[in-house]
């Protein structure tokens, strides 16, 4: 069974969940569900431990809750924007195309009942923040500590985090782009299990020169044909969508 299931719980039941850095505790009563977690140093694979008993001196949440004791574990994108640095600078020459691979932390979170109601989200893995663009028009952001990778038989897969394919095609005419430093709208990327991993769908950027905004599309395609989607975008808005245009183009400059 994949660690991203459904799971029933009986009353009193103490479930612990590991993956990556993240340690999560889930404690089923008669009306209701308590969470515990913590962050250490180890990077967990993803292990799932029931009938354990409740731990000592950790910070529980309670919430009342009237359904029954089944619950779904879903890996979700982060809530911000996340940059991420090519392992080595690069230059698209115009009219050529590069492809960057991104490994994003996914949050840990928890969906109970039949009408699967949203009960807490954990990150697994506690970025640092970040701001990228002007300090009037940037963003909020986090910053991620692996490379975009060009080479995708050097890429090692992690269960906690997603495979995110970028693809940066400079249609311009003259410009040379330089690229960076990469900001990604994670808000508005699917979650999947393929391969054996978890993965996005891929974002291709269109660059036209230095003078024009940038297309850039978060595709609604699966990364693969034998995908299964775990997770929905958090946001896909018109407002989003602008966003990212906008935002593209602070983030590639030309010689």
């Amino acid at each position: 069974m994949s660690f991203w299931s459904s799971y029933s719980f009986r009353e009193d039941q103490v479930a612990r969940f590991a993956i990556g850095p993240l340690t999560c505790w889930l404690h089923r009563t008669k009306d209701e569900w308590r969470v515990a977690h913590a962050h250490g140093d180890a990077l967990n694979a993803c292990k799932s431990t029931f009938d354990g008993a409740p731990v000592d001196g950790l910070d529980w949440h309670r919430w009342i809750d009237m359904t029954d004791g089944r619950l779904r574990l879903v890996p979700a994108m982060p809530d911000r924007a996340v940059i991420v640095r090519p392992d080595a600078r690069f230059a698209i020459s115009p009219g050529a195309r590069g492809t960057f691979y991104v490994r994003i932390p996914v949050w840990f979170r928890v969906i109970v009942g039949d009408n699967e109601t949203p009960l807490t989200e954990l990150p697994t893995i506690l970025l640092s923040n970040s701001w990228f663009g002007d300090p009037a028009e940037g963003d909020f952001c986090y910053s991620l500590r692996t490379t975009a990778q060009r080479d995708l038989d050097a890429y090692d897969p992690q269960p906690f985090r997603a495979r995110c394919a970028v693809h940066v095609t400079n249609r311009s005419a003259s410009d040379e782009l330089n690229v960076e430093r990469l900001c990604l709208r994670a808000r508005s990327l699917s979650v999947y299990e393929c391969q054996g991993m978890l993965q996005t769908n891929a974002i291709t950027v269109d660059y036209h020169g230095e003078d024009e905004l940038p297309d850039v599309e978060h595709r609604t395609t699966p990364p693969g044909d034998q995908a299964t989607l775990l997770c929905e975008p958090r946001d896909i808005s018109a407002r989003e969508r602008l966003k990212r245009r906008l935002n593209t183009f602070t983030r590639f400059r030309t010689s």
